[in-house]
């Protein structure tokens, strides 16, 4: 008879297995935590105080924004000259800014930070923006040290962080200026007087450029005889003389108010229940890690 050989193939045990292992390290892992569900609660309300308290002592700032569609822009001077010959080279021998018709300058200006030191110098707002550190009494800065006070540096870069933001809207080209302040009157007020700002200082600009656009072609027509050449100066001129009327009577020169801003009811700040709930949840994770990690320290055997 021949000889048989019997293979045994040995088996894995259930508690050798990796679910098995997995079982008893989550087992493991609660017990820990289990074991120190005190110190986990006391963390944890301790963060949930703390986020509360921060959420109630925190300044409240409300929210105010203007929705602006920039105007049309008419065809500049440069363009028309461009399609007569010579007169563009002409105007730059000769000085004359020629107006462009960009239509990111409005927007430029809006962002501007020569802007808003403008703003903050006209309305004297240094006092307003730094009011804890300004003696309204006696009109003078509570620190008499010159290089302790808050000067215009100081004020446009406060603003420019922390108050005013400009999103565009590349799909729609709508324009949101976004005034974040304590009082919600002034954030309206302050909104909607930088758009009426803007307005007029564009209008402004354009007016004078027109203005110089059109003395320069009155001189250029006066200045020749040929007769084709003054008549389509004279086109050029009437429709100069056409922009500087509507840049005269059109208040909303660079940009159209869709939605002006009015003063909000209830502050932008995050509500107090949620930053509770959140910093509790982050006091929850920080302790139940640290006591994850020294339990299992603490339980390792040692070799």
């Amino acid at each position: 008879m021949a000889d048989q050989y019997v293979y045994l193939v040995p088996q894995q045990t259930a508690a050798t297995t990796p679910a098995a292992d997995n079982a008893l390290d989550l087992d493991a892992l609660l017990r820990i935590l289990k074991s120190r569900w005190k110190l986990i609660t006391v963390v944890t309300l301790i963060f949930l105080g703390l986020g509360i308290a921060k959420s109630v002592s925190e300044t409240k700032l409300y929210q105010a924004e203007v929705v602006l569609l920039p105007a049309k822009k008419q065809a500049s001077l440069s363009s028309s000259l461009g399609q007569l010959s010579g007169l563009s080279s002409m105007a730059s021998v000769a000085g004359v800014s020629l107006p462009s018709a960009d239509a990111g300058e409005p927007l430029a200006f809006l962002k501007s930070k020569d802007f808003v030191r403008a703003f903050i110098l006209d309305n004297n707002l240094l006092p307003v923006l730094y009011a804890k550190r300004w003696d309204a009494a006696n009109h003078r800065w509570k620190n008499p040290d010159t290089t302790k006070q808050p000067d215009i540096r100081d004020g446009v870069r406060y603003f420019d962080r922390a108050i005013r933001v400009v999103l565009e809207d590349k799909k729609t080209g709508l324009v949101t200026l976004t005034i974040k302040w304590k009082d919600s009157q002034v954030a309206a007020e302050w909104a909607n007087l930088l758009v009426k700002r803007l307005n007029d200082r564009m209008r402004q600009r354009a007016i004078a450029d027109s203005g110089r656009s059109v003395s320069y072609l009155q001189q250029e027509i006066a200045a020749t005889n040929v007769v084709s050449l003054q008549q389509s100066l004279g086109r050029v001129l009437e429709s100069e003389m056409q922009k500087l009327l509507l840049a005269q009577a059109n208040e909303e020169f660079a940009f159209k108010v869709v939605d002006a801003a009015y003063p909000a009811k209830s502050p932008s700040n995050p509500s107090t229940v949620l930053v509770g709930l959140c910093a509790g949840l982050l006091g929850f994770s920080l302790s139940a890690v640290i006591v994850l990690i020294t339990g299992r320290r603490r339980t390792r055997p040692t070799v």
